[in-house]
This record gives structure tokens, C-alpha cells and sequence, in this order.
């Protein structure tokens, strides 16, 4: 076997870090309710929806779910999210920004020091005609994802992140985050230094068969995916690798505890999707 490295991991990280206990999930039906009054509803009707680990409330046209693992959050406009209109979406990419930034601001949801911009993405639709000769695609929206930031330092993984949904004219269709609120400071730990973590690593995947190549290689805290429940937000390395092994390939990771003292198991159940919906392209 051998291994590449087309990401490395950083040279320099803290030489610690604190470790943060998580809140709860704001999920009960009373919690999906109040939390409906920050996206300007009134909160005061009963009309709620109990599947699959989420707790739904709709007033309107606007729907809200919370999973109730994770706190994950979900709000769309039933009649426009991910609908195609006449008008093709052309705001700029600042436009695009600014008016989830502005969206992000009046719902209180998320701090802008606790946030960046991560990319944007674009939902878009395509026909041709019966020869399949002539094609045309159409953008139906943007959806603008921003990676969270807990004391300076990233948060990776399947969590961590918010996405605002816009439609071609201007209007926030859409809304999604997996950004569990921190309770306390519950201790601080030492980090392991990265050619420590780095031998663990290769020691991990020594048995794999055939060629590795490292994709990603990242430091932060460690955000599990909307299906986990999580107590504990702690730092981690994260390696994301593909092996090839003759005509066969496929696509891993490795998540390894940063601190020398670890709270809690690190992945969950579902890993590394952050923010896909459907088919998005760059511009």
C-alpha cells in the first residue's frame, strides 16, 4: 500500500483547547413553536407533525422541524423551496450574502463572529429538446453555506454549519443548520501534535489495500451529523482519504480525538454531508 498526500494537515494548531458540554435539543412541541417565533411566526398555532425523530410545526405556508437527536433545524416555504419559476435566478453572489447575512441577523440565529462564509451553491434545472441537441439549464436558487467557528477555530464534520436557501427574487425559501449550542466550558485539554496524529493515522490504515490518497486533512472541533445525538464538542483531526485498489475504488475517513483527554465517542452514525441538497454546481 501506499499513501499520498494531496491535503496535509495544518503545521501549527493550539497548543490546547476547550472542551464545551452541549445543550439539549430545543425539540418538544412547545421548543418548535417558540422557535418559530424568531423566523416572524406567531407560534400560536397547533398545527404539528411527529416522524421519524422530528418534530414538525407549520403555520401557513412556512414549516419548521427539529430533530430531536440532534437539534438540527429545517424551515422551508412549502410552496416555493426547490421550485422551478419563469424567472432564472441572477442575483450576484454579494446579493446573495447579504441577504442571507440580513436573514441570519433578524432570526437571531447564529453571531456573525461565529460564522464564515463557506461557498455558495446553486440549484438548477435542465432540459432538451426530443434529439437531446439542444439543452439549456436554469438556476432556481442559491444556497449560501456558512462553516461555524467555536473560540477561532473551525468545526468540521457533518455538522457545524448553516445554509439560507434564496429564490430568483430575493426571497428566503429556505433554511437549514446543524449547530448545536454549547451549555458550558466543561475542561480544557492538551492537543496532540500533529506527526503524532499523522503515524496514527498511517498505523490505522496500514492493513488497507491499495493505493491511499489523503483528500482532506483537517483540525478543529468536531461536529456529528443531524442524526447523533452529541454531548460533548470536542477537537479532532479528520482525515478523508479514497483508496484505489485495481478497478476498485472507494471513498473513507478517520477521525482521530485531538485531546489528550477524550469525553465522548467522536462520529455518529452518519458522517460528512455537509449541507448537500440535490444536485448543486458552482456557478
Amino acid at each position: 500500500m501506499t499513501i499520498r498526500y494531496a491535503k496535509e494537515l495544518p503545521n501549527q494548531v493550539p497548543a490546547s483547547l476547550a472542551v464545551y458540554r452541549l445543550a439539549p435539543p430545543q425539540s418538544t412541541m412547545t421548543q418548535a413553536a417558540a422557535m418559530s417565533q424568531r423566523f416572524g411566526l406567531s407560534g400560536k398555532m397547533r398545527e404539528f407533525t411527529i416522524s421519524d425523530d422530528w418534530t414538525g410545526y407549520q403555520e401557513g405556508r412556512i414549516r419548521i422541524s427539529v430533530h430531536r437527536n440532534s437539534g438540527a433545524l429545517r424551515y422551508i416555504n412549502i410552496d416555493k423551496y426547490g421550485m422551478e419559476r419563469e424567472k432564472e435566478f441572477r442575483l450576484s453572489e454579494q446579493e446573495s450574502e447579504q441577504i442571507s447575512r440580513d436573514f441570519l441577523g433578524r432570526t437571531r440565529m447564529y453571531s456573525d463572529k461565529l460564522m464564515r462564509l463557506h461557498k455558495i451553491t446553486y440549484l438548477r434545472s435542465g432540459s432538451s429538446d426530443l434529439e437531446g441537441k439542444e439543452k439549456t439549464e436554469k438556476l432556481i436558487d442559491a444556497g449560501v453555506i456558512y462553516r461555524r467557528f467555536v473560540d477561532e477555530t473551525p468545526v468540521e464534520g457533518p455538522g457545524g454549519y448553516t445554509m439560507v436557501n434564496i429564490d430568483p427574487e430575493g426571497e428566503v425559501v429556505g433554511f437549514r443548520s446543524i449547530w448545536r449550542q454549547t451549555l458550558r466550558r466543561e475542561a480544557k485539554v492538551k492537543i496532540i501534535p500533529v506527526g503524532q496524529v499523522v503515524e496514527a493515522f498511517e498505523k490505522l490504515v496500514s492493513n488497507v489495500e491499495g493505493d491511499l490518497t489523503v483528500t482532506a486533512a483537517n483540525f478543529g472541533y468536531f461536529e456529528q451529523g443531524e442524526l447523533d445525538r452529541q454531548l460533548y464538542l470536542e477537537p479532532a483531526y479528520v482525515f478523508i482519504y479514497t483508496v484505489q485498489n485495481g478497478e476498485v475504488a472507494h471513498k473513507s475517513i478517520e477521525v482521530i480525538a485531538a485531546g489528550q483527554r477524550v469525553f465522548a465517542k467522536l462520529q455518529g452514525k452518519k458522517r460528512f454531508d455537509p449541507g448537500k441538497q440535490e444536485e448543486r454546481k458552482p456557478a
